[in-house]
Protein backbone atom coordinates (compact mmCIF):
# COMPACT_ATOMS: atom_id res chain seq x y z
CA UNK A 1 0.00 0.00 0.00
CA UNK A 2 2.85 2.31 0.95
CA UNK A 3 4.34 2.03 -2.61
CA UNK A 4 1.00 2.31 -4.77
CA UNK A 5 0.05 5.13 -2.92
CA UNK A 6 3.76 6.45 -3.15
CA UNK A 7 3.68 5.85 -7.35
CA UNK A 8 -0.52 7.19 -8.27
CA UNK A 9 -0.93 9.32 -5.16
CA UNK A 10 -3.25 9.21 -1.86
CA UNK A 11 -5.95 11.53 -2.86
CA UNK A 12 -9.67 10.49 -3.76
CA UNK A 13 -9.95 6.59 -3.90
CA UNK A 14 -6.20 5.50 -5.52
CA UNK A 15 -5.86 3.81 -2.01
CA UNK A 16 -8.89 2.09 -2.00
CA UNK A 17 -7.96 0.33 -5.55
CA UNK A 18 -6.52 -2.48 -4.41
CA UNK A 19 -9.03 -3.66 -2.41
CA UNK A 20 -11.47 -2.80 -5.16
CA UNK A 21 -9.45 -4.59 -7.89
CA UNK A 22 -8.71 -7.87 -5.63
CA UNK A 23 -13.00 -7.91 -4.95
CA UNK A 24 -13.23 -7.86 -8.73
CA UNK A 25 -11.00 -10.70 -9.11
CA UNK A 26 -12.75 -12.72 -6.35
CA UNK A 27 -15.74 -12.93 -7.87
CA UNK A 28 -15.00 -15.03 -11.23
CA UNK A 29 -11.93 -16.93 -9.00
CA UNK A 30 -15.42 -18.02 -6.58
CA UNK A 31 -17.48 -19.22 -9.61
CA UNK A 32 -14.25 -21.21 -10.84
CA UNK A 33 -13.94 -22.86 -7.54
CA UNK A 34 -17.74 -23.21 -7.05
CA UNK A 35 -17.57 -24.80 -10.32
CA UNK A 36 -14.71 -27.20 -9.60
CA UNK A 37 -15.97 -28.56 -6.24
CA UNK A 38 -19.73 -28.58 -7.04
CA UNK A 39 -21.77 -27.28 -10.22
CA UNK A 40 -22.24 -24.66 -12.21
CA UNK A 41 -25.49 -23.47 -10.73
CA UNK A 42 -23.54 -23.71 -7.35
CA UNK A 43 -21.33 -21.62 -8.17
CA UNK A 44 -23.70 -18.85 -10.08
CA UNK A 45 -25.49 -18.42 -6.88
CA UNK A 46 -23.03 -18.77 -4.62
CA UNK A 47 -21.06 -15.99 -6.45
CA UNK A 48 -24.34 -14.01 -7.18
CA UNK A 49 -24.28 -14.26 -3.05
CA UNK A 50 -20.62 -12.80 -2.66
CA UNK A 51 -21.31 -10.34 -5.31
CA UNK A 52 -24.67 -8.57 -3.70
CA UNK A 53 -23.35 -9.21 -0.19
CA UNK A 54 -23.96 -5.99 1.68
CA UNK A 55 -20.82 -6.61 3.97
CA UNK A 56 -18.51 -7.47 1.10
CA UNK A 57 -19.76 -4.37 -0.73
CA UNK A 58 -18.61 -2.37 2.22
CA UNK A 59 -15.22 -4.72 3.31
CA UNK A 60 -14.27 -4.16 -0.74
CA UNK A 61 -13.47 -1.10 -0.77
CA UNK A 62 -11.62 -0.41 2.84
CA UNK A 63 -8.00 -0.27 2.87
CA UNK A 64 -7.75 -2.62 5.08
CA UNK A 65 -5.89 -5.87 3.93
CA UNK A 66 -9.37 -7.75 4.50
CA UNK A 67 -10.42 -8.26 0.70
CA UNK A 68 -6.98 -9.36 -0.28
CA UNK A 69 -7.12 -11.79 2.94
CA UNK A 70 -10.46 -13.53 1.50
CA UNK A 71 -9.13 -13.79 -1.97
CA UNK A 72 -6.30 -15.31 -1.22
CA UNK A 73 -8.07 -17.67 1.44
CA UNK A 74 -10.58 -18.64 -1.04
CA UNK A 75 -7.53 -19.07 -3.86
CA UNK A 76 -5.37 -21.33 -0.96
CA UNK A 77 -8.43 -23.85 0.09
CA UNK A 78 -8.60 -24.66 -3.64
CA UNK A 79 -5.06 -24.95 -4.47
CA UNK A 80 -4.71 -27.39 -1.94
CA UNK A 81 -7.23 -29.83 -2.91
CA UNK A 82 -6.17 -29.61 -6.92
CA UNK A 83 -2.60 -30.23 -4.98
CA UNK A 84 -4.11 -33.79 -3.24
CA UNK A 85 -6.04 -34.58 -6.16
CA UNK A 86 -3.66 -33.86 -8.79
CA UNK A 87 -0.33 -36.01 -7.43
CA UNK A 88 1.52 -35.79 -10.89
CA UNK A 89 1.57 -32.33 -10.56
CA UNK A 90 3.82 -31.11 -8.23
CA UNK A 91 3.86 -27.48 -8.80
CA UNK A 92 0.11 -27.15 -7.57
CA UNK A 93 1.71 -28.10 -3.61
CA UNK A 94 4.58 -25.32 -4.02
CA UNK A 95 1.48 -22.83 -5.27
CA UNK A 96 -0.70 -23.63 -2.77
CA UNK A 97 2.49 -23.02 0.08
CA UNK A 98 3.12 -19.73 -1.53
CA UNK A 99 -0.58 -18.32 -1.63
CA UNK A 100 -1.06 -19.82 1.91
CA UNK A 101 2.27 -17.65 2.91
CA UNK A 102 0.80 -14.21 1.37
CA UNK A 103 -2.47 -14.67 2.80
CA UNK A 104 -1.43 -15.25 6.22
CA UNK A 105 1.43 -12.04 5.73
CA UNK A 106 -1.58 -10.06 4.99
CA UNK A 107 -3.66 -10.01 7.30
CA UNK A 108 -2.94 -12.03 10.89
CA UNK A 109 -6.28 -13.14 11.62
CA UNK A 110 -6.09 -15.54 8.87
CA UNK A 111 -4.20 -17.78 11.05
CA UNK A 112 -8.34 -19.03 12.09
CA UNK A 113 -7.45 -20.91 8.98
CA UNK A 114 -4.52 -22.79 9.43
CA UNK A 115 -6.20 -25.51 11.46
CA UNK A 116 -8.88 -26.22 9.19
CA UNK A 117 -6.65 -26.18 5.94
CA UNK A 118 -4.03 -28.75 7.81
CA UNK A 119 -7.48 -30.94 8.75
CA UNK A 120 -9.32 -30.77 4.74
CA UNK A 121 -5.58 -31.96 3.92
CA UNK A 122 -5.48 -35.06 6.02
CA UNK A 123 -8.90 -35.53 5.11
CA UNK A 124 -9.04 -35.29 1.37
CA UNK A 125 -5.72 -37.13 1.32
CA UNK A 126 -7.28 -40.30 3.21
CA UNK A 127 -5.69 -43.34 2.25
CA UNK A 128 -8.54 -46.13 3.28
CA UNK A 129 -6.07 -48.93 2.81
CA UNK A 130 -3.08 -47.61 4.13
CA UNK A 131 -4.91 -45.92 6.95
CA UNK A 132 -3.29 -43.05 6.90
CA UNK A 133 -2.90 -39.82 4.84
CA UNK A 134 -1.05 -40.30 1.72
CA UNK A 135 0.71 -36.75 1.86
CA UNK A 136 2.45 -37.84 4.77
CA UNK A 137 4.82 -39.83 2.77
CA UNK A 138 5.44 -37.41 -0.32
CA UNK A 139 8.28 -35.15 0.20
CA UNK A 140 7.25 -32.43 -1.47
CA UNK A 141 4.41 -32.43 0.70
CA UNK A 142 7.01 -31.73 3.80
CA UNK A 143 8.89 -29.48 1.52
CA UNK A 144 5.76 -27.32 1.23
CA UNK A 145 5.06 -27.55 4.78
CA UNK A 146 8.61 -26.62 5.73
CA UNK A 147 8.56 -23.41 3.75
CA UNK A 148 4.90 -22.28 5.25
CA UNK A 149 6.34 -23.14 8.85
CA UNK A 150 9.31 -21.29 8.59
CA UNK A 151 7.51 -18.03 7.22
CA UNK A 152 5.18 -18.07 9.57
CA UNK A 153 7.83 -18.47 12.24
CA UNK A 154 10.26 -16.03 11.34
CA UNK A 155 7.45 -13.57 11.17
CA UNK A 156 6.62 -14.48 14.85
CA UNK A 157 9.86 -14.23 15.74
CA UNK A 158 10.69 -10.50 14.13
CA UNK A 159 7.53 -9.72 16.15
CA UNK A 160 8.82 -10.97 19.27
CA UNK A 161 12.42 -9.48 19.28
CA UNK A 162 12.37 -6.50 17.34
CA UNK A 163 11.18 -3.12 19.74
CA UNK A 164 8.92 -2.01 18.51
CA UNK A 165 7.57 -4.64 16.79
CA UNK A 166 7.86 -4.36 13.19
CA UNK A 167 5.20 -6.80 12.36
CA UNK A 168 2.24 -8.38 13.65
CA UNK A 169 1.17 -5.62 16.07
CA UNK A 170 -1.38 -3.07 16.63
CA UNK A 171 -1.28 -0.19 18.78
CA UNK A 172 -2.68 -1.51 21.78
CA UNK A 173 -0.05 -4.38 22.14
CA UNK A 174 -2.94 -6.65 23.62
CA UNK A 175 -2.47 -10.75 22.32
CA UNK A 176 -6.02 -11.72 20.42
CA UNK A 177 -5.27 -15.09 20.44
CA UNK A 178 -6.60 -16.52 24.07
CA UNK A 179 -9.16 -19.68 24.42
CA UNK A 180 -12.60 -17.80 25.11
CA UNK A 181 -16.38 -18.90 25.23
CA UNK A 182 -17.52 -15.02 25.50
CA UNK A 183 -17.63 -14.59 21.46
CA UNK A 184 -20.23 -17.49 20.91
CA UNK A 185 -23.36 -15.10 22.06
CA UNK A 186 -21.63 -12.68 19.99
CA UNK A 187 -21.09 -14.51 16.33
CA UNK A 188 -24.44 -16.87 17.23
CA UNK A 189 -25.86 -12.82 17.18
CA UNK A 190 -24.62 -11.77 14.64
CA UNK A 191 -24.91 -14.96 12.05
CA UNK A 192 -28.68 -16.02 13.13
CA UNK A 193 -30.14 -13.17 14.95
CA UNK A 194 -28.52 -9.72 13.14
CA UNK A 195 -31.17 -7.46 14.16
CA UNK A 196 -30.09 -7.77 18.06
CA UNK A 197 -26.46 -6.66 17.23
CA UNK A 198 -28.60 -3.76 14.93
CA UNK A 199 -27.07 -4.72 11.85
CA UNK A 200 -29.89 -3.88 9.76
CA UNK A 201 -28.23 -3.46 6.94
CA UNK A 202 -27.13 -7.31 6.52
CA UNK A 203 -30.97 -8.80 6.60
CA UNK A 204 -30.01 -12.15 4.73
CA UNK A 205 -27.23 -13.34 6.63
CA UNK A 206 -29.74 -15.29 8.59
CA UNK A 207 -30.89 -17.44 6.01
CA UNK A 208 -27.08 -17.31 4.61
CA UNK A 209 -26.36 -18.80 7.68
CA UNK A 210 -29.14 -21.80 7.85
CA UNK A 211 -28.49 -22.28 4.62
CA UNK A 212 -24.91 -22.88 5.40
CA UNK A 213 -25.73 -25.22 8.06
CA UNK A 214 -27.80 -27.19 6.12
CA UNK A 215 -25.17 -27.69 3.26
CA UNK A 216 -22.68 -28.77 5.58
CA UNK A 217 -25.02 -31.30 7.12
CA UNK A 218 -25.96 -32.69 3.71
CA UNK A 219 -22.25 -32.97 2.73
CA UNK A 220 -21.73 -34.79 6.09
CA UNK A 221 -24.36 -37.15 4.87
CA UNK A 222 -23.77 -37.48 1.00
CA UNK A 223 -20.34 -38.71 1.22
CA UNK A 224 -19.45 -35.94 -1.55
CA UNK A 225 -15.70 -35.41 -0.39
CA UNK A 226 -15.42 -32.31 -2.47
CA UNK A 227 -18.34 -31.24 -0.30
CA UNK A 228 -16.68 -32.52 2.90
CA UNK A 229 -13.76 -31.12 2.06
CA UNK A 230 -15.68 -27.30 1.74
CA UNK A 231 -18.04 -27.80 4.78
CA UNK A 232 -14.92 -28.75 6.86
CA UNK A 233 -13.07 -25.89 6.00
CA UNK A 234 -16.13 -23.51 7.12
CA UNK A 235 -17.04 -25.34 10.10
CA UNK A 236 -13.26 -25.40 11.89
CA UNK A 237 -12.18 -22.54 10.87
CA UNK A 238 -15.60 -20.36 12.14
CA UNK A 239 -14.81 -22.41 15.39
CA UNK A 240 -11.51 -21.39 15.55
CA UNK A 241 -12.42 -17.61 15.18
CA UNK A 242 -15.25 -18.08 18.08
CA UNK A 243 -12.90 -20.20 20.42
CA UNK A 244 -9.41 -18.46 19.94
CA UNK A 245 -10.01 -14.76 18.52
CA UNK A 246 -10.90 -12.83 21.84
CA UNK A 247 -11.18 -9.79 19.42
CA UNK A 248 -15.29 -9.06 18.66
CA UNK A 249 -16.11 -7.33 15.09
CA UNK A 250 -18.54 -8.65 12.08
CA UNK A 251 -15.43 -8.22 9.69
CA UNK A 252 -13.50 -11.08 11.17
CA UNK A 253 -16.10 -13.34 9.42
CA UNK A 254 -15.18 -11.69 6.22
CA UNK A 255 -11.90 -14.09 5.33
CA UNK A 256 -14.74 -17.27 5.41
CA UNK A 257 -17.40 -15.38 3.63
CA UNK A 258 -16.38 -17.33 0.10
CA UNK A 259 -16.73 -21.27 1.46
CA UNK A 260 -19.98 -19.88 3.83
CA UNK A 261 -21.79 -18.60 0.48
CA UNK A 262 -20.35 -21.98 -1.17
CA UNK A 263 -21.84 -24.26 0.84
CA UNK A 264 -25.46 -22.25 1.59
CA UNK A 265 -25.61 -22.43 -2.21
CA UNK A 266 -24.76 -26.21 -2.16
Amino acid sequence: LALWTTVFGAGGGVPRFISVFEYLVSIPLLYIVGNYFFNRRVALLATAMLALSPISLVWSRQMRMYEQAQLLSLLTVYLFYRAIQERHRVRFVYFAAISLIVMYLSHEETFITLPAILLCILMASWDKQKGFPSVLTQKHWWFAACICVGAIVTQLLLVHFTTPPLLGTDQTQRPFVSFTIDNIPYYFDLLFVPNVLGKGAFPWITLNSILCVVGCILARYRGDLRAKYCALFSVVSLVTLVLLFVSQADRYIYTLLPYYYLMGAF
